[in-house]
């Protein structure tokens, strides 16, 4: 069987997505970052951390798992453009419904 070759605009997508994905591995990579996981402004994690501390550290992992979500997201929108250009689509995309009370739309009668 034939494989269909891309669309430059598929290609593009494909780029960005490739891209996209080696950015998610770099946010994640920053969760380890000292100053991510305790370092910053000598934040001691210990017992004797401050509320203000820790607050700080949970601030900072949480907007970095935020980042990494918005990333996936953007990259997944991308394959939508991909899987659209190919003619599919997704299960989020439905035919409009009949009107309520015909025999097509199901509705009420």
């Amino acid at each position: 069987m034939e494989e269909k070759s891309m669309t430059d605009l598929e290609m593009i997508c494909k780029n960005l997505r490739d891209d996209i994905r080696e950015i998610g591995f770099s946010v994640k990579a920053l969760k380890g970052h000292s100053e991510a996981s305790g370092a910053i402004i000598d934040l001691d994690l210990t017992a004797s951390a401050t509320v203000k501390e820790i607050e700080l550290r949970s601030e900072i992992l949480a907007n970095l798992d935020l980042s990494y979500r918005h990333i996936e997201d953007a990259r997944m929108r991308l394959g939508k453009v991909m899987q659209a250009i190919q003619g599919g689509t997704s299960i989020f995309d439905r035919a409009p419904m009949s009107e309520p009370g015909t025999e097509e739309g199901g509705g009420e009668s």
